[in-house]
């Protein structure tokens, strides 16, 4: 909420994961797969999970719960006939404690505030996605914890700094006179001081002293500290550990650098992030509606991406004409449905293999092989 660099790779991921449309396919027979139309129950509750929240707002809260802390919880309102899931509510992680069972969470309890009562929850009524924690089998690690002292020596930085700028942009320093000055002397010449030099409204003013007194200086400056630096390696830290490129929150040389960091950032760390969210989806939500059910994010409409799918069609194309994949098998892949003429290969009309060739090339008449041996 207050380090500007967290605050922006945060919702760097938050924000391109909640922009991309989340798809829910049936699996058929083989490897075949049609889309679910938009009406369907799991793509309604998707697209309204809760009677205060859209679908984008469910997945910004998703990533970003899951980038700060870790964890993600969320509560899975069941219709109690037939037990399938009819509302979805992401819930604060440092709200949820989880107690502890035999093979794993015996329950979830869940408090507004450390005065109200705990609500309870069956395992089977949270879904609770984390990343890996080496040393806890219940909760996840958030990614920002090994940068946790680093991001405590920005804050006394900036602290310090908005400090150096409320007293009016002046480094301390002390009045030295060869005279002894008595108490009150002492008290008028500091509030004198104070009155004139200190504040930022009387910053940069021009220094009078008199009756032999001297200012000398015994703090350090920003620039003594490498102030600038300090807080740029503070920045690397903080976006290397959520995997976002300076590109992503605004830092780069040139345009070609920042496309591809962009690049990197969608197949990097959003498609590692977008798979883990949908393989736990697939096992413990999806399947309370149907075991067949599937999904992903649709990612062929990011810009970045783009020069990659070009990529990917020219390698699908080879693929197609040197016979190594059909087109039904590549159709299949990409959750497209199959065609008639998909399972046949089509050689291309101008390759032709050595051996008809050699058989096929024009062969001398006889008669001038002939005329030639005898000439000879």
């Amino acid at each position: 909420m207050f380090h500007p660099w967290v605050y922006s790779g945060v919702f760097a991921i938050a924000s391109a994961a909640a922009s991309v449309d989340f798809r829910i396919y049936k699996v058929k027979e083989g490897p075949e797969t049609e889309e679910l139309p938009i009406f369907s129950e799991p793509n309604k509750l998707f697209s309204r999970p809760n009677p205060y929240m859209c679908g984008f707002d469910l997945w910004e809260a998703t990533f970003s719960f899951m980038m700060l802390t870790g964890n993600l919880f969320w509560e899975i309102v069941t219709e109690p006939l037939n037990g399938k899931p009819v509302e979805l509510y992401p819930l604060m992680p440092h709200r949820v404690a989880i107690i502890p069972g035999e093979l794993g969470p015996r329950e979830y309890q869940y408090r507004i505030d450390q005065s109200s009562e705990p609500v309870h929850f069956k395992p089977e009524e949270i879904l609770h996605i984390k990343f890996f924690h080496p040393l806890s089998d219940f909760v996840g690690l958030s990614p920002l914890n090994p940068v946790a002292i680093s991001l405590a020596t920005d804050f006394y930085a900036m602290a310090f700094n908005a400090n150096f700028f409320k007293k009016g942009a002046k480094i301390y320093g002390v009045l030295e006179t060869d005279r002894n000055l008595s108490d009150p002397q002492y008290v008028r010449l500091r509030k004198q001081f104070e009155d004139l030099y200190v504040g930022p409204s009387k910053a940069h003013r021009a220094m009078i002293l008199e009756g032999g007194l001297k200012y000398r200086q015994v703090g350090v400056t920003q620039k003594d500290m490498e102030f600038t630096a300090l807080r740029e390696g503070v920045r690397r830290e903080v976006l290397g550990a959520e995997k976002v490129p300076e590109a992503e929150v605004g830092f780069y040389q040139t345009k070609a650098s920042a496309l591809l960091q962009k690049r990197s950032f969608w197949e990097e760390t959003m498609e590692p992030l977008f798979k883990k969210i949908c393989s736990n989806l697939n096992q413990f939500l999806l399947p309370k509606f149907d075991s067949n059910l599937v999904c992903n994010f649709d990612t062929s409409q990011v810009s970045a991406l783009r020069d990659g799918e070009k990529l990917k069609v020219e390698i699908d194309k080879a693929y197609v004409e040197s016979g190594l994949r059909t087109i039904n098998e590549l159709r299949k892949r990409d959750h497209l449905k199959t065609v008639p003429w998909g399972d046949t290969w089509h050689r291309p009309v101008n390759r032709r293999a050595v051996s008809l060739v050699a058989e096929e090339e024009p062969k001398e008449p006889e008669s001038k092989v002939r005329d030639r041996e005898e000439a000879y």
